[in-house]
């Protein structure tokens, strides 16, 4: 007796897709575990199983897989078969405490084994015995077929056959009057196009300008592929906290559902700072009495959205929070895959759809498992290490008291951050409950104790020491050269200096600046490459009590103007000549050498040198269009050496790398902290990247034990084959640290530092540490968003917009504080007013500098950097302001306005969108040019396009990561190009999709692919190619491009013909090939060819290897075995091209003779053929397309002369070589599905 096979309903569509994306996964599986004391009687609980079993469609179906043509199908198995495995198991001890180790782990390894849901019952059932009178009872249920309340059903009616058994009862079970795959039949029906199309609209305005993601504080970024993995965290929330809730809930009138949300939406947005929140929330899905005893999969999900006001009260969130659930709940009816689908939402395997967050008040009895003869039945709760969202609360009410079963993604998670949201979701409740006409804003998250532990993670500590003195820098220098005077300080290409050497050259150097005119406080331009000269020079302005303003030779002439006149400089020490540099008296070290001075006064280190007293200024990029100077104090200065030295504990034994430009003040890590802890420097020379100089560097004795500079720099020289040698340790900063880089660096076994800090905060303030010898942190950690914990007497704040400090996970912007802290920007007093204000936390007289960085603290106390506030940037470790480059370009001739971003891609580079300033848009090459003038290398843009206006966000606001792509749909006029199996996968693009404006970079979900149709164009591709894809890569690769290059080049599997499309249906398609003798090209017929017909195409060896010269006769033969090798299951249509064409007549005669029925045949522009003996005529029609450039001498009439049926020529624009090129089908291909169109069904 054949199986009736029917749809799946939408809900377990969406199970059975997600077990394609993530296999074996057991975020749906639900157990349920029962302790059994007492006499039991086995026979009756097996019947008692098979009973249900036996009752229920739903316990007995199996899921028919998917094909490249259809969608998977159920049907229900008859035999109930053997259900319940009795397992024996021992233990000394039987108390249920005792025993319950054992049975979470032989739950969790039953739920670990996969359910094959094409031949298994999808529930399971095991008795675990451990004497007569001791049982335990596990039922796992796939989630396919047994949802929460299905599970109680089939829990319940367990025990009532059961007792039914043993005689303790006649109760009647209740009547199944509907079978689930009637239920999934009747949703098909009810759900018509009209119903889902009026619902859609509905969701559609309701989730206008939601959030496609809740960003969430996660402890490492999403996953390329998500997993499901997970585990539950289970707490009883304190008793207040649950006093409040029910508090609230009778305020406002509202169920404890609208509570929570409310609570858990204003933690989400203070997370995310996103004022608008998405929950998903799954809800019963029984709209009908007499679903009620069904089992089977009805739950159903819906988005219920929460905006939240900051200035509204909550009560007024409570009453917004109830409208938007109401609303919601009233159009439960539509599936969520329908939803997902009708709103034509982008799909990707690496983060759920609508809403990340999933919430709900659990309503189902734990009802009591009583068998007759026995104790009451324990109920154990365990857990499987599944996740089907980033995070799902569910709270279950027992009692007088609230129990939350948390569930959570581990591979984003760790549990201190999961549980730090319950005590911020409990801080919420209760205070709200408190004062229910509270503003939102003015709800604190944090507690006190975690109010004094983020204050301890900042460094509040550091307060007294801070105010004790440090030790200037001429001071521990001078020490190092009383102590080690002949030791190697600096080393540049040949040439040295001893420590004695280099302060004796530092000293001359000094007078001859005074002599000068040179004096205390003057700033002194130094624009020199790296080498001792610059060392010396740099030493001797510090000798005078005089500043140094480091200058970029490199830099625009422009640029260094605008620095020497901005910053006062009195005199530049270049190496390029005495004169002027933009109008600026200059001389050489060399001159300065030569020039006659006495010994000129020094301030006392320790009693001259004090916070006025300016270091250096350095100049960064500035928002107004003109760099900005940052000045530096001596003592600030000082504090950070002093904490350098301390932490990297660099020794007289060291060699340090200086390979950064002097004008960028990491560079003070790598040649002033060695001199001042008396290590020795090696200077490269300029062209440092360079990585034949850097590797001659290394290669030098004594050799190198520290390197500073950005992770770019080293990940580039690693990619260059340069790399440090083991036991060197790296002095990282000035930009995150890639996670692939900091691996690679674990794998070695590298100590290292990646430091982070503004100029205004003196080169680096908080550091992240490699953990030696374990590297235990760094498989928990993201390297990339953590930048550590501050050092040496530094502050680090992260505050919101009331300075108010942050608590753990909570976003805000980071505040830098201490002896650290700049002076302020040379000649703008207002800025330095609003970017320095005083530190009213530690109140120690220190000022705070406002990084513009968001950043949040972690669990652990870890400062986690969350990106800018503003249009600021890193690029490859340079700061950049992005409106600098924006106004230089706006009035560059030609362009009318213009927005620079940073490449979303590589996030090395930047990019430039430009709206002309008239018909024409400008050369790159001129706006490049024009840049140049103005700006250094690292500020100009990479790539340049062309806009017709600003891109902006659904809020309006200038959004410059839509620079990254493009802000046209894409390319999809690009209908050529590309390799065979690009325009192979455009030809399956446009097939599923029933689309032939399929470009190249087209998107398979934005043009209305969806999960089903994923999994049919993966399994299209296996039965091709034989290769092994995955379902999640058609997220990763959307495009026909992406996904080609993912396929590579394979070859066509080694069959006589390949499948290009199976279906169930008939007739059959095969198509005979052209001279190239392979299927390639009758992929673009696929669109043409009804969906309801399975299409297969001969491969030719022959062909492929003899072209032209091969027999007529021989491929003729091998055309028909290749057609009896296709499994058809009814009449069969032949299409043909060019040599395949010709052949198609004798053919179709061939396979009548054997039996086949043939119902049509096609051919595209039959060649001439030359067979031996004449072709029998052949009992059907033909439709014969014509090339324009024929490639047959024979008339049309000869061709149509062979067939008995119904005949049609029809004559094409098409050139013969071009026949089925898609541009070309647009004129046959809809004839074609005219004429097959009849045909089947």
């Amino acid at each position: 007796m054949s199986r009736i096979e029917t749809p799946l309903s939408f809900g377990q569509q969406r199970i059975w897709f997600v077990e394609q994306v993530a296999p074996g996964n057991v975020a749906y599986l639900n157990p349920d575990v029962r302790v059994l004391r007492g006499a039991l009687v086995v026979e009756a609980l097996d019947t008692a199983v098979r009973t249900v079993v036996g009752r229920h469609d739903a316990l007995r179906t199996r899921i028919t897989p998917a094909t490249g043509a259809r969608e998977p199908m159920q049907w229900v198995e008859e035999k109930t078969g053997p259900v319940l495995e009795v397992v024996e198991m021992s233990a000394p001890d039987h108390s249920t405490e005792a025993l319950r180790p054992a049975i979470e782990t032989f739950v969790r390894e039953a739920a670990d084994r996969p359910f094959d849901l094409a031949g298994e019952s999808p529930m399971r059932t095991y008795l675990l015995r451990w004497s007569p009178t001791l049982h335990v009872l596990v039922v796992i249920g796939h989630h396919i077929a047994l949802d929460g309340w299905s599970l109680t059903n089939v829990i319940d009616e367990i025990a009532l056959f059961y007792n039914r058994a043993v005689g303790a009862t006649d109760q009647e079970p209740r009547e199944v009057t509907v079978q689930y795959p009637e239920f999934a039949a009747w949703q098909r029906e009810h759900l018509d196009e009209d119903r889902i199309r009026e619902e859609v609209e509905f969701w559609r305005g309701y989730l206008e300008g939601a959030p496609a993601e809740t960003e969430l504080p996660w402890d490492r970024p999403r996953p390329e592929r998500r997993d499901m993995t997970g585990t539950v965290l289970n707490l009883m929330l304190p008793d207040e906290v649950y006093g409040a809730a029910r508090q609230l809930s009778s305020t406002a009138r509202c169920t404890l559902y609208m509570v929570l949300a409310a609570a858990l939406s204003v933690v989400l947005t203070r997370y995310s700072d996103q004022r608008d929140v998405v929950l998903g929330t799954p809800v019963a899905g029984r709209s009908r009495t007499e679903f009620e005893s069904t089992v089977g999969l009805f739950l159903n999900l819906i988005s219920v959205r929460v905006q939240v006001d900051d200035d509204a009260s909550f009560l007024d969130l409570l009453k917004s929070t109830r409208r938007s659930s109401l609303q919601a709940i009233q159009h439960q009816e539509l599936p969520f895959d329908q939803v997902l689908q009708g709103l034509s939402v982008q799909r990707s395997d690496t983060v759920s759809p609508l809403f990340q967050v999933s919430l709900s008040v659990a309503n189902l009895p734990d009802l009591p498992f009583e068998l007759a003869g026995l104790e009451p039945a324990e109920h154990i709760w365990v857990e499987l290490a599944g996740a089907r969202y980033d995070l799902t609360t569910t709270f279950v009410p027992e009692g007088e008291g609230l129990r939350l079963r948390l569930q959570y993604d581990t591979a984003r998670f760790d549990e201190s951050t999961v549980r730090a949201l319950v005590s911020h979701v409990s801080q919420v409740l209760l205070q709200a409950a408190g004062t229910p006409t509270v503003r939102v804003a003015d709800l604190d998250l944090a507690s006190e104790e975690e109010k004094r532990r983020v204050l301890a993670f900042s460094g509040v500590d550091t307060v007294d020491a801070a105010a004790r003195p440090v030790p200037d820098v001429l001071t521990r220098f001078d020490r190092a050269v009383q102590t080690w005077p002949d030791r190697l300080a600096a080393q540049a290409g040949a040439d040295t200096l001893t420590f004695r050497e280099l302060d004796r050259d530092a000293g001359l150097l000094a007078d001859a600046l005074a002599a000068e005119g040179v004096g205390r406080g003057d700033v002194v331009a130094v624009r020199l490459p790296r080498g001792l000269d610059l060392l010396a020079t740099v030493l001797g302005v510090w000798k005078l009590g005089a500043v140094f303003l480091p200058v970029d030779a490199a830099h625009p002439e422009q640029r260094v103007a605008f620095v020497l006149g901005d910053a006062g400089a009195a005199l530049v020490v270049t190496d390029t000549g005495t004169g002027t540099v933009a109008g600026v008296r200059a001389i050489t070290p060399a001159d300065l050498r030569a020039r006659p001075a006495e010994r000129a006064p020094r301030p006392e280190a320790e009693s001259d040198i004090d916070a006025g007293t300016t270091a250096y200024i350095m100049y960064t990029s500035g928002s107004t269009g003109d760099p900005k100077g940052v000045a530096v104090a001596r003592t600030a200065l000082s504090a950070f050496c002093e904490a350098a030295v301390d932490l990297v504990r660099m020794t007289p034994e060291d060699v340090s790398l200086a390979l950064t430009t002097p004008s960028f003040d990491i560079s003070l890590l790598e040649y002033l902290v060695p001199l001042l802890a008396a290590a020795s420097v090696r200077l490269l020379p300029e062209g440092a990247t360079d990585p034949a100089a850097v590797r001659r560097a290394l290669e030098r004795t004594p050799p190198v034990t520290f390197v500073g500079g950005t992770p770019t720099v080293w990940k580039s020289l690693r990619d260059a084959g340069v790399e440090v040698a083991d036991g060197t340790r790296l002095m990282l900063g000035g930009e995150p640290l890639p996670g692939e880089f900091a691996t690679h660096l674990d794998g070695r076994g590298l100590t290292y530092w990646n430091f982070y800090g503004p100029t205004e905060a003196t080169v680096y303030c908080t550091v992240r540490t490699s953990d030696e010898g374990t590297r235990t942190d760094t498989a928990l950690v993201d390297t990339a968003s953590c930048v550590g914990a501050p050092f040496g007497l530094n502050r680090a704040y992260v505050l919101d917009a009331s300075y108010r400090p942050c608590p753990v996970n909570v976003p805000g912007e980071i505040f830098l504080a201490g002896p650290q802290v700049a002076q302020g920007y040379v000649g703008q007093p207002e800025l330095t007013a609003s970017r320095f204000p005083l530190d009213r936390i530690a109140a120690d007289g220190y000022r705070r500098y406002r990084t513009g960085d968001a950043g949040r603290w972690d669990a652990e106390g870890r400062l986690r950097f969350l990106g800018r506030l503003d249009t600021q940037v890193k690029v490859r470790g340079f700061r950049v302001e992005l409106e600098e480059i924006e106004k230089r370009l706006a009035r560059c001739p030609g362009v009318g306005d213009a927005v620079v971003g940073v490449d979303p891609e590589t996030g090395d580079r930047l990019i430039a969108g430009v709206i002309p300033d008239g018909d024409t848009p400008p050369d790159p090459a001129r706006l490049r040019e024009w840049l140049a003038e103005t700006l250094p290398e690292y500020m100009i843009p990479s790539v340049y396009t062309t806009l017709t206006a600003l891109p902006m966000s659904a809020s309006g606001k200038l959004d410059r990561r839509r620079l990254g792509t493009p802000t046209a749909p894409a390319p999809a006029a690009d209908l050529d190009g590309g390799s065979p199996h690009e325009q192979l996968v455009r030809g399956v693009f446009r097939d599923l999709l029933g689309r032939d404006d399929i470009g190249r970079d087209s998107n398979f979900f934005e043009l209305g692919g969806h999960s089903l149709l994923a999994v049919q164009m993966v399994l299209r591709f296996q039965d091709m190619f034989g290769v092994t894809l995955e379902t999640a890569e058609v997220f990763r690769y959307p495009t026909p491009r992406t996904f080609a290059e993912r396929l590579g080049r394979p070859a066509f599997v080694r069959e006589p013909a390949v499948p290009l499309r199976t279906a169930g249906g008939d007739p059959t398609v095969v198509c005979l090939p052209p001279l190239s003798g392979t299927a390639w090209s009758f992929v673009q017929l696929l669109p043409y060819l009804p969906k309801h017909m399975p299409v297969h195409g001969v491969l030719s060896p022959l062909l492929e290897a003899q072209g032209r010269t091969a027999e007529p006769a021989a491929l003729l033969a091998e055309f028909v075995e290749a057609v009896e090798s296709v499994d058809v299951l009814g009449p069969v249509v032949l299409v043909g091209w060019s040599v395949g064409a010709a052949l198609a007549p004798a053919v179709a005669a061939e396979l009548q003779d054997r039996g086949f029925e043939i119902e049509h045949v096609v051919m595209f522009d039959a060649a001439d053929v030359d067979l031996d003996g004449p072709t029998p005529r052949v009992d059907c029609g033909l439709t014969h397309f014509l090339a324009a450039d024929r490639a047959s001498a024979l008339d049309p009439q000869y061709w149509e002369g062979l067939f008995k049926g119904a005949t049609q020529t029809i004559t094409t624009g098409a050139p013969h070589l071009r026949m089925l090129d898609p541009d070309m089908l647009a004129e046959s291909g809809p004839r074609l599905r005219e004429t097959l169109g009849e045909f089947g069904q």
